[in-house]
């Protein structure tokens, strides 16, 4: 997830929200229920004009299948085991959370397959700027990660390295956040 706004406000409200996640992930059977849940929750508690994107994603390690809902969040990449990436999802994104309050939204269900990897990440990896107001961009990252080391943990890694190199030294406007996971082959 990602909180609009910067500072203790926006980590006070982080915070709320990784316990909301779990309470309306355990009270409901699907996703796609917990999070209207959640959104309805966030819509209706006074945040006035704050709003939160969010992915959530529940994998089934028995089954390798993993069920996502986007609430407006960049949408998660996928690289298949050949090096080919996608990005997944936009399409059935809905709006970000304490925008609608009875937004409904769309859940997706994938197989992962041997050696496939996912890469969910902030809009600080994406527009992480350089002079002169040059951004990384979701082109250059889906390129990355086509001839990125085959490991999620070296590829994690060598993202935000590249992003750093990219920025040659700029300070960067916005927080970085990066999660990847594996199905081993």
């Amino acid at each position: 997830a990602d909180v609009a706004g910067k500072g203790v406000p926006a980590a006070l409200l982080m915070a709320r929200l990784y316990s909301s996640v779990r309470f309306h992930l355990l009270s409901h059977a699907d996703v796609n229920m917990a999070m209207s849940g959640l959104n309805s929750e966030i819509a209706v508690s006074g945040l006035g004009h704050r709003f939160i994107t969010c992915v959530l994603m529940v994998i089934d390690p028995v089954k390798n299948q993993l069920t996502l809902v986007n609430a407006g969040h960049l949408p998660p990449l996928r690289r298949d085991s050949s090096g080919q990436v996608e990005a997944i999802g936009a399409s059935v994104s809905g709006l970000p959370l304490g925008i609608l309050p009875n937004q409904t939204f769309q859940q997706t269900m994938f197989s992962l397959t041997p050696g496939e990897s996912w890469l969910v990440f902030t809009d600080g990896v994406t527009e992480a700027m350089r002079v002169p107001q040059e951004i990384y961009g979701n082109k250059r990252l889906m390129k990355f990660l086509e001839t990125g080391p085959a490991k999620i943990d070296a590829l994690v890694k060598a993202v935000v390295d590249d992003v750093e190199a990219y920025v040659e030294g700029q300070a960067q406007s916005d927080d970085i956040c990066m999660v990847g996971f594996q199905r081993l082959p």
